[in-house]
């Protein structure tokens, strides 16, 4: 059996639950789940650039245990980008999805947008 999890001091709390690329849904993406114990080693390390030490007295945890957190998170990450760039067809796929979505924020669609809008506000 093993041990309980110790419960982890975070502070950083985004207001998001996804990161992905707009205009491609869900259903078509492989998720990559980064825990928010991860998150908060990423961002103490990484961002805030604290020593592990430091980050693990901050995340109220052993510095070998905060080592393993970061470990993981690098993991995935660089998992996820080797994959994005050693898979042709799904580099190809994603940018063809992301065209075809930016045209719906070209400009001459916006501008027809709008005047539908406040065109038949004015009508």
């Amino acid at each position: 059996m093993t041990r309980p999890k110790i419960l982890r001091q975070l502070r950083f709390n985004p207001d998001v639950y996804y990161f992905k690329p707009q205009g491609i849904p869900l259903r078509f993406l492989e998720e990559v789940v980064i825990e928010a114990d991860e998150l908060e080693a990423l961002k103490l390390y990484e961002v805030e650039r604290f020593d592990q030490t430091k980050a693990a007295k901050q995340m109220k945890i052993s510095q070998p245990t905060f080592a393993r957190i970061l470990g993981s998170v690098h993991k995935k990450i660089a998992e996820a980008i080797i994959k994005l760039l050693s898979d042709k067809d799904l580099r190809e796929k994603l940018t063809k999805r992301g065209k075809e979505t930016s045209k719906q924020y070209d400009w001459e669609v916006v501008i027809e947008k709008i005047d539908a809008l406040y065109g038949g506000i004015n009508e």
